[in-house]
C-alpha cells in the first residue's frame, strides 16, 4: 500500500484516507512498515500515545473517530447511510457477530489465516464481505459527514471554507479553533486578542 502511494505521488495523484479508530489501530500498522527513508517523508501528529493524523508523500491521513467519537456501526445508525456496516453473519448454522467473524480461530498464526480462502472458502467470503461494506459504510459516512460540515461552516460565512475544512484540520477541536480563530481575523474591538492575551498570561 505504502509503495502504492509513493507510485501515486511521483504521478502527481494524491489522496485523503481515512480509517475509523485509525489513531489507535491502522496507523500504527502502516508507521511499523515506514523505512527510514519513507519517514524522512512522513509527519506524524500525535495525542499522546495515539497517531491522530499522518502526511506520507503528500497523502492525508485521517481517523474519522476524532470526528465523529463513536463506534462505526453507531454512526451509520444516526447518518442513516444507505450500506451500513455489516454486524451479523451466517456460518455453519450459527450466527457471527463482527467480532465472532474477526476472531473467528484466534489461535491461527498470520499466514494460517490467510490460507482460510484456501481452507475455509465460505468463510473467506464472510470475511471478505465485511472488510469490503466497511470501507463502503464509512466512505458514504464521511462524505455525508463532509457536506454537513461545509454546509454547517458557510453558513457562517463562504470565506472560511477556504482555510476551515476537514482536510486541514486533525480533530473536531482543531476545525472548531481554526473557524473561530479565521472569524476574529478582522476584529475590530480587540475581543479575540483580549482573549488569548487572558489565557497567555494565566497559563501559570
Amino acid at each position: 500500500f505504502l509503495n502504492w502511494l509513493k507510485e501515486e505521488h511521483i504521478a502527481n495523484r494524491h489522496y485523503v484516507c481515512i480509517a475509523h479508530n485509525g489513531a489507535r489501530f491502522d496507523n500504527y500498522l502502516l508507521v511499523k512498515e515506514f523505512t527510514n527513508e519513507e519517514l524522512l517523508h512522513t509527519q506524524l501528529n500525535l495525542r499522546g500515545a495515539s497517531v491522530i493524523g499522518m502526511e506520507y508523500n503528500n497523502h492525508n491521513f485521517k481517523d474519522p473517530c476524532c470526528f465523529m467519537p463513536n463506534s462505526l456501526d453507531n454512526l451509520c445508525k444516526a447518518f442513516k447511510v444507505k450500506n451500513p456496516k455489516l454486524t451479523e453473519f451466517k456460518h455453519e448454522g450459527k450466527v457471527l457477530t463482527n467480532k465472532n467473524l474477526c476472531f473467528y480461530k484466534p489461535e491461527l498464526t498470520f499466514k494460517e489465516f490467510m490460507n482460510l480462502q484456501y481452507n475455509d472458502a465460505y468463510y473467506w467470503k464472510l470475511y471478505v464481505a465485511y472488510c469490503e461494506m466497511d470501507c463502503v459504510s464509512l466512505l458514504e459516512l464521511w462524505s455525508k459527514f463532509t457536506d454537513n460540515v461545509n454546509t454547517l461552516i458557510g453558513s457562517m460565512g463562504s470565506y472560511l471554507l477556504r482555510t476551515c475544512t476537514l482536510t486541514n484540520a486533525r480533530t473536531i477541536g482543531g476545525l472548531a479553533k481554526k473557524i473561530i480563530d479565521n472569524m476574529n481575523k478582522k476584529d475590530k474591538f480587540k475581543k479575540h486578542a483580549n482573549y488569548l492575551k487572558f489565557y497567555e498570561d494565566n497559563d501559570d
